[in-house]
């Protein structure tokens, strides 16, 4: 289990990329590995991964499926981010779950603050969506953030 006691673990660093010589980039920081599972669970559909069909979160098809609202989609989210950490992150403590809505840009941000294991508390903007303007919605991945947004 990671902890923050142990400075010797090693985690491919998301989003995945290659460095020039080669190697896949990694990282050891302790926030870092954390904030990049959370992205990583809240990210994935639920049946995307083989042999974990029960791994995800469904955000986008919550949104997508939901025709009540932006109000109802907001609460959506943060029911599915908080279905998600206790399943999922149970290592973590759900702290809370902001969800922006830019009407004039069409923008869906959310960002999750949560406490880690050694008691630190990590905030991470887990994506933006554009529901403006096209069919189906433009998704963009928005910067990612550690600690205080």
């Amino acid at each position: 289990m990671l902890n923050s006691k142990n400075t010797s673990v090693v985690a491919l660093k998301l989003p995945f990329n290659l460095l020039p010589n080669g190697l896949v980039e990694t990282t050891s920081n302790y926030n870092q590995i954390w904030s990049d599972r959370v992205r990583s669970v809240l990210l994935t559909s639920k049946y995307e991964r083989v042999n974990r069909s029960d791994f995800g979160a469904n955000l986008y098809d919550g949104l997508m499926g939901n025709s009540s609202g932006i109000g109802s989609a907001e609460e959506t989210v943060v029911r599915l981010v908080q279905e998600a950490f206790s399943a999922q992150l149970i290592a973590l403590s759900l702290e809370g779950v902001s969800v922006d809505f830019d009407v004039s840009q069409g923008l869906l941000d959310v960002t999750v603050t949560y406490k880690l294991p050694n008691k630190d508390v990590a905030t991470t903007r887990v994506n933006s969506l554009s529901i403006l303007g096209s069919n189906p919605p433009s998704i963009q991945a928005g910067p990612y953030f550690e600690g205080d947004v």
